[in-house]
């Protein structure tokens, strides 16, 4: 069977679309997880938020024991994985944060099934990452 994508939007507090994810829908999605990330680096000048020029993020495979590959930046696993990624400020290490959380929540919804014992996200409490916003 030939893979499918699921395309979905990680949004910003102003609801601007910040990430474009394409999740790969496959014969093995009971057991692993595969997505392409492409970071919106402009959006239409009209109210309309509408996301242009999406560049490749990260390339990812989180499988049912959350062993997790991640590929950074502009070349992509298969044709070079050099892995450098550019993130400027902390608002956008804190948007990188909740990209990889919200990627784990998603490898095992895809799959339907929960994460092993000791691998759950609970443990991490974004609120405290992102601190205060006064």
């Amino acid at each position: 069977m030939t893979p499918t994508e699921q395309i979905e939007y990680m949004y910003d507090e102003q609801n601007y679309p910040i990430f474009k994810i394409e999740v790969e829908q496959h014969d093995y999605k009971d057991v692993s997880f595969k997505a392409r990330v492409y970071e919106i680096t402009a959006w239409s000048a009209d109210d309309k938020k509408e996301p242009l020029d999406p560049e490749l993020y990260l390339s990812c495979y989180i499988k049912w024991d959350s062993c997790s590959h991640f590929y950074f930046g502009e070349e992509d696993e298969a044709n070079n994985p050099s892995g450098y990624l550019h993130i400027c400020g902390v608002e956008y290490y804190k948007q990188h944060i909740q990209l990889l959380e919200h990627l784990y929540k998603r490898a095992f919804e895809v799959m339907g099934r929960e994460p092993l014992e000791g691998e759950e996200l609970a443990k991490i409490r974004l609120e405290h990452i992102q601190g205060d916003k006064a």
